[in-house]
């Protein structure tokens, strides 16, 4: 398929088993790249991949709790279904801010929150990469940048220039994400955990929070 200076083809040729499904880009201005994907390389890309996703649920549960413990529910059936309608992550973010506010808080465990959400804010808008990317292949890229996840070809006001080499999440983009989604979840479990004990008991150390739900982590 070619639209404009775009060639791509589905990598589902017999040589290429085993390897994920991506779009071969090629410049039609400069001709084609003659090359295959390797099995390895599609591999590293999946399992950085698939770390990512898998480190980002974490935080989707983790706030589904915190907004648990910070309405006091009793029936968390319901409750989640509440939590669920909206499809949006960054308005289940507000559900849960919104919440805290209005529960009987100390001002500092709203504001370590606040600190929570907006990271988690951010994080979310590289979460939407994965989510909505397509996995393209350039063999003109270095050997470790080859698999990249790209903005959808057909979206307009998204399409990006991908044969620009700064563009895409390689390999080791998706792993810097999965790091950054593992850190982000130890601080929201953190909060979430002591933030359940404490509003279950009035508050017993007022506005003082323990290191863990600062963000404070002991060095291993």
């Amino acid at each position: 398929m070619q639209v404009g200076q775009y060639i791509w083809r589905s990598c589902m040729h017999k040589k290429l088993r085993g390897v994920v499904s991506c779009i071969y880009l090629a410049n039609a201005k400069r001709g084609p790249v003659v090359s295959s994907p390797s099995v390895a390389g599609s591999d590293a890309y999946c399992l950085a991949l698939g770390r990512a996703v898998a480190e980002w649920q974490f935080i989707e549960s983790g706030l589904t709790n915190l907004f648990f413990a910070a309405i006091g529910a009793t029936n968390e059936s319901v409750s989640a279904a509440v939590f669920h309608v909206p499809s949006g992550f960054n308005t289940r973010l507000q559900m849960v801010t919104a919440a805290l506010k209005h529960a009987i808080v100390p001002s500092p465990w709203v504001a370590r929150w606040e600190v929570i959400a907006k990271k988690l804010k951010k994080l979310s808008e590289r979460r939407n990469i994965i989510s909505h990317g397509i996995t393209a292949f350039d063999m003109s890229r270095s050997e470790t940048e080859r698999f990249f996840l790209t903005a959808n070809f057909y979206h307009p006001e998204k399409r990006e220039d991908v044969f620009d080499h700064q563009i895409g999440a390689t390999t080791a983009d998706l792993l810097e994400m999965a790091r950054e989604f593992l850190i982000a979840k130890e601080e929201l479990m953190a909060f979430s955990n002591y933030f359940f004990v404490e509003i279950r008991n009035g508050f017993p150390n007022g506005d003082e929070l323990p290191p863990l739900a600062r963000g404070i982590f002991p060095e291993i």
